[in-house]
């Protein structure tokens, strides 16, 4: 994974060795958007926005919820970063279980 490569380079770029495991673990973020169903695009095909946006809205709530307990808990960068992790797995985990059918490779 690039994002994971590009961690330690980042890190010393910015002579900041405490930058290289936030930018690991803001990677998961990423890894988690790869695993999102093909039910969003159906969705967007089918013009049916309501659902989309309701599971985006829903997974922004939640990623800002585990964003603000970690920083009230301990007020530093990482809050920041696993509310962005939290975001996307909450996306990922939304649109497989919305999924009406499940995903192949064939042509409809």
């Amino acid at each position: 994974m690039l994002s994971s490569a590009l961690a330690y380079p980042f890190a010393l770029f910015y002579d900041q060795p405490g930058l290289f495991p936030l930018a690991l673990v803001a990677a998961l973020s990423v890894l988690a958007m790869g695993f999102t169903s093909a039910s969003v695009m159906t969705l967007t095909r089918q013009v049916r926005l309501r659902e989309l946006t309701l599971l985006r809205m829903g997974a922004e709530a939640a990623g800002f919820g585990v964003a603000v307990l970690w920083a009230v808990a301990s007020p530093t960068a990482w809050a920041l970063v696993v509310g962005r992790v939290a975001t996307e797995l909450c996306f990922t985990v939304g649109t497989n279980a919305i999924s009406e059918q499940s995903a192949s490779l064939r042509w409809e």
